[in-house]
């Protein structure tokens, strides 16, 4: 049971990691596409840090306290 909940952990850890680098270069790339200036990104870069931040906290939050108390207990 103890290798299950590593495995789980260590795979959700992964996803987040994967996703968080495929936001950061999302918003990265259309940031820097300056092809349409009617895009719905307004250029701030710090905006869009934040949308790509707020989601990473936000998982960061729920599956701390699960893996610390599966692990650690």
């Amino acid at each position: 049971m103890d290798n299950f909940r590593g495995v789980l952990g260590l795979l959700s850890m992964a996803i987040l990691v994967i996703v968080f680098m495929l936001m950061c270069w999302s918003s990265w790339r259309n940031h820097r596409a300056q092809t349409d200036p009617q895009a719905n990104f307004h250029g701030s870069i710090v905006i869009e840090l934040s949308w790509v931040a707020a989601p990473f906290i936000i998982v960061w939050a729920l599956v701390w306290p699960t893996v610390r108390s599966l692990w650690f207990n």
